[in-house]
């Protein structure tokens, strides 16, 4: 069975507003920022039992080094 990952349009364009940011704040960590947060997604994929469920069936993960 292939998991899917579902990403709402709000959530995807609040990662790429927060990615701006990042890099208004230094060059090159917003590059950092994505990197975690495709580090983060990779490990929803392979073990999404290990996160906490928040909702249902939605579960929660955080990337780790940013707020």
């Amino acid at each position: 069975m292939t998991r899917r990952l579902v990403l709402r349009p709000q959530a995807e364009t609040e990662l790429l507003e927060a990615r701006d940011w990042y890099d208004q704040q230094q060059a090159g960590l917003g590059e950092q920022f994505a990197l975690e947060v495709d580090l983060t997604v990779s490990a929803v994929l392979e073990r999404p039992l290990s996160f906490p469920v928040v909702h249902g069936a939605t579960r929660r993960a955080i990337v780790q080094r940013f707020p």
